[in-house]
């Protein structure tokens, strides 16, 4: 049975996208010991599920459809550097959520319930907003002073980002790591759009 690797994510306009682009650029010049997200992966995800069969595509798009339906668009701000799990011990380097966290928290605990009377597995951690921006590639003691060296970046603004849509995501992996293609597009609202 054929299988698709998909995750469902809130993607950015081009302007945006240009905007982090360059911040994650700077930030590729200066730390090595970080594997940095390529410039077209650059999306909020919202629930990744793995691999399913392809069969199972269309209840995950009328999980999608029901659960963004009865929900407005609003706005979010991306701001703030983070690292999982910590500052000591990094494993990933990321952009918080400031404001509009409430509302996009809101929209997955919607998504997750909707996809759950689909048969789709409910996320077992609570969900943390943020914006992946690299993954530490081995740890060492430059990693271990990584988020001082990082001390001039750590107020970074992207701005302001309407959500209006949130999009289900094929990727593909890679050997220059993974593609991301948009399946289907579902607007807040309840108005779908395919692409």
């Amino acid at each position: 049975m054929e299988q698709v690797r998909v995750f469902i994510s809130i993607n950015f306009p081009s302007e945006t996208k240009l905007k982090l682009s360059g911040f994650v650029s700077g930030l590729r010049d200066k730390f090595s010991d970080v594997r940095w997200v390529n410039d077209e992966s650059l999306h909020l995800t919202l629930k990744f599920l793995g691999e399913i069969p392809a069969n199972d595509l269309d209840k995950l798009y009328l999980g999608c459809q029901n659960a963004v339906s009865h929900i407005a668009s609003f706005s979010f701000y991306c701001e703030g550097l983070g690292m999982f799990p910590n500052e000591q011990f990094p494993r990933v380097v990321w952009l918080g959520i400031k404001k509009g966290e409430t509302e996009l928290k809101a929209l997955v605990c919607k998504l997750e319930a909707d996809l759950a009377k689909q048969g789709f597995p409910n996320e077992r951690r609570d969900y943390k907003p943020h914006l992946t921006l690299g993954r530490i590639k081995t740890a060492n003691n430059s990693t271990k002073k990584l988020w001082k060296d990082l001390s001039p970046y750590h107020s970074f603004c992207l701005g302001e980002i309407v959500a209006d849509r949130i999009c289900v995501m094929k990727s593909v992996l890679g050997s220059s790591g993974a593609e991301h293609f948009v399946l289907k597009e579902f607007k807040l609202g309840g108005n779908k759009n395919e692409r």
